[in-house]
């Protein structure tokens, strides 16, 4: 977990406000940075949720760290209730894909090292490339004419909080639309060149019925 920085960590103690003898879920675990925060602010317990199997594993060094007061859970948020014994004085969730994902090549999401494409939190079922093989997609693309995106940039576009807009940019605008669009079977390609232009490129699985030829004239057409 060395190196590892929780986003707006002083905010989201502010709004948890942790007490002496209260429980709290951190239903996207990561590196612990909340976690510990909460364990280090108060006398509590929490609960740390992660789908990540590597990330659990990280994690039993705070485990140990904090006796008996963190306990470590593998699973999706989306589980929350069937996960967590009993009710919670406060839920605190970081939405997205970790920098530990972006750091490890060979977990595939990376935009920066070549590796296989692979893109699976909890390292198990199909892959992105078992999930992009063979079928229909639909195609979106949305281009400009303007400066381009420089070579160096090009690669850090879709990673969270990476801006090159200073304090006035969050960099969050491109990894949430490629999340929405990993979330349903698709992906976004880039393609930029400096003085000509960007486009963007947005496939999603195409529906069943989109591919199949039509059998009649549309109904409201019909005698």
């Amino acid at each position: 977990m060395n190196g590892h920085v929780p986003v707006m960590l002083a905010e989201v103690l502010e709004a948890l406000s942790p007490r002496d003898g209260a429980r709290y879920i951190d239903g996207t675990f990561g590196g612990g940075g909340y976690t510990r925060a909460i364990l280090e602010a108060a006398d509590c317990r929490v609960l740390g949720i992660d789908r990540d199997p590597d990330a659990i594993a990280r994690g039993q060094a705070l485990v140990a760290h904090f006796g008996g007061r963190l306990t470590l859970v593998q699973g999706e948020f989306s589980r929350m209730d069937e996960l967590a014994d009993g009710l919670s004085d406060g839920v605190v969730l970081d939405l997205g894909v970790s920098s530990f994902q972006f750091d490890e090549p060979e977990r595939g999401f990376s935009f920066r090292a070549d590796g296989p494409l692979d893109m699976r939190m909890s390292r198990e079922g199909e892959s992105a490339a078992e999930h992009h093989s063979p079928g229909s997609y639909l195609r979106l693309e949305v281009a400009d004419t303007g400066p381009g995106i420089p070579p160096e940039v090009l690669p850090r576009i879709f990673e969270p909080f990476f801006t090159t807009k200073g304090e006035q940019g969050t960099g969050l605008g491109l990894s949430v639309a490629y999340g929405i669009a990993q979330a349903h079977g698709g992906w976004i390609d880039c393609e930029s060149a400096p003085g000509q232009g960007t486009c963007f490129t947005l496939f999603l699985p195409a529906p069943a019925q989109a591919s199949e030829e039509p059998s009649g004239p549309h109904p409201a057409f019909a005698g």
